[in-house]
């Protein structure tokens, strides 16, 4: 599909409960695809993981299994019954199946399964989770496709080939503008970025004697994005060029960006911004009055820091501590599976909302400005996601809590009122700072050492945000770091990718946790 980066889809979001985006929320919503495909009530699913991959040792402690039971079963994210999905299966009696078997995955995080309805049907499917919530489906029921949730779908295969043309060339004639037709010598896939039901393709290809199954999906994503749409710069290198002659502040390009690669206003833009601001607000909230969990490693913690500045324990720096109290709020909220914003994704949740919000509140922002702040986070994201991703089982905590931490510099210098070049200024060097962070996750969860690079990320952006507004020359330009990002995340060994096999991940002390778990 010709669709770009989108910053409600691929940057900022989802809100959800869970310990992992790229787990969680992304095998939520590749179990609600398939249950779409299915067309009715699933009986049994069977997922296989590549042990090769990162999901062979991290489906169960970051919530795979758990998002995967929740989209079959149609529940929401942000549900609390998700956390419950044993309990849910047993009542809508779906059974869950996870094998470990060698398939030559092309990506570390890769679903293949099949999925079985009540009435009989069968569908197989390969989906891959590509980072901060996003997905890809690859293949159904062998047919090749490229879709990730942000239109409509109709997949079907022909019989024989036998008045295929004739059928085509109905089809096409019926079809809207906004329709992409792909096809092969046996099959067909719709994508449109209007309403499939509300045309006559479906219920055509539905008639014909000529078609050995069809199946269908409604958009997942939050945003339906545009086919190739004519964004007024390509990459971050064209935009440094750009703002180098016209100026302007970051979040009035981020604006503009996302009203033409989505079907979204403007003014619904900057509404979605302020929701998303109200959800990290709450999870800060959430984790500051003590949350608890019975299957986590750390108790919580986040409320110590006031008591302890109270008591005059601690070396006086009010802002930086409060940094530290909020990054660990939203952390122990996400946890706990309360709601949080991936931003970018769950594992680094705390870096963006928990510096962002204190620096806007001793400074007096108001909503609009914080908003704003957030959509410059956003833009910034989006170069960072078209070139490295955001998940760490590609390249490294450096893809999550080092892109959280130049996504941060760059809002918090919007938020002081520096232009579009000094934001990415900022987000070079909280980048250039964090290059080659390791993903090693103890006990297989998105705690331990978690928390301790999130406060990091943050504090770093608050760093390198005043570096750059007070005119510190970054000397690399943003776009180069983050193709050196790229690089050393290629370099990166598989251990120290979210596998749970190097690192901290290895130490006798982690072990011990994670036969307690």
């Amino acid at each position: 599909m010709g669709t770009r980066t989108s910053i409600f889809n691929n940057v900022l979001g989802p809100v959800m409960r869970g310990p992992s985006s790229s787990h969680t929320a992304a095998a939520l919503r590749i179990g609600n695809i398939s249950r779409q495909l299915l067309g009715q009530n699933p009986a049994e699913a069977v997922f296989s993981f590549d042990p090769n991959g990162a999901l062979a040792t991290t489906y169960m402690g970051q919530g795979s299994a758990m998002g995967l039971a929740g989209g079959l079963l149609d529940l929401s994210i942000t549900d609390p019954s998700v956390s419950d999905w044993k309990t849910q299966c047993k009542k809508a009696g779906l059974k869950m199946k996870f094998n470990i078997e060698h398939f030559n995955a092309s990506h570390p995080n890769t679903y293949k399964a099949i999925v079985t309805g009540k009435d009989g049907a069968k569908i197989s499917f390969t989906a891959l989770s590509t980072g901060g919530g996003a997905i890809r489906f690859t293949e159904v029921n062998g047919v090749p496709v490229n879709f990730d949730g942000s239109g409509y779908e109709i997949i079907a295969q022909f019989r024989n080939l036998h008045g295929r043309e004739q059928i085509l060339n109905s089809l096409k004639t019926t079809a809207d503008n906004s329709i992409i037709i792909r096809e092969a010598a046996n099959y067909i896939h719709f994508h449109s970025t209007g309403n499939l039901a509300d045309v006559s393709v479906l219920k055509n290809l539905s008639k014909s004697n000529n078609i050995a199954w069809i199946c269908s999906c409604i958009p997942v994503m939050p945003v339906i994005l545009n086919e190739n749409p004519g964004v007024p710069f390509k990459n971050i290198h064209e935009f440094t060029r750009h703002i180098k002659t016209e100026g302007g502040k970051l979040s009035d390009y981020a604006i503009e960006y996302e009203a033409m690669v989505g079907k979204i206003q403007k003014s619904e833009i900057l509404r979605l911004s302020e929701e998303y601001l109200k959800v990290v607000k709450d999870s800060i909230l959430t984790g500051l009055k003590g949350t608890s969990c019975s299957d986590r490693i750390l108790n919580s913690q986040s409320s110590l820091i006031d008591k302890a500045s109270k008591a005059g324990m601690l070396i006086p720096d009010n802002l930086l501590n409060e940094i530290i109290s909020s990054v660990s709020a939203i952390m122990e909220t996400k946890s706990s599976m309360g709601i949080i914003l991936a931003a970018p994704t769950a594992g680094s949740c705390g870096t963006l909302g928990g510096v962002l919000i204190p620096v806007a509140e001793i400074m007096k922002k108001d909503d609009e400005s914080r908003s704003r702040a957030l959509l410059a986070a956003g833009l910034f994201g989006v170069f960072i996601a078209e070139v490295t991703g955001f998940a760490a089982e590609e390249g490294g905590c450096q893809y999550e809590c080092g892109a959280a931490s130049g996504m941060a510099a760059a809002a918090l210098v919007e938020l002081a009122g520096g232009d579009a070049a000094t934001a990415l200024n900022a987000g070079s060097m909280a980048l250039q700072n964090i290059i080659g962070l390791v993903c090693d996750p103890v006990a297989g969860g998105v705690e331990v050492p978690c928390l301790g690079k999130n406060i990091m990320a943050a504090l770093n952006a608050l760093a390198s945000a005043n570096m750059a507004l007070a005119g510190y020359d970054p000397v690399i330009p943003a776009g180069e770091v983050i193709e050196a990002m790229k690089s050393v995340g290629c370099a990166m060994p598989h251990e120290l990718r979210c596998t749970g096999k190097g690192g901290l991940s290895v130490t006798p002390s982690a072990q011990k946790i994670a036969k307690s778990l």
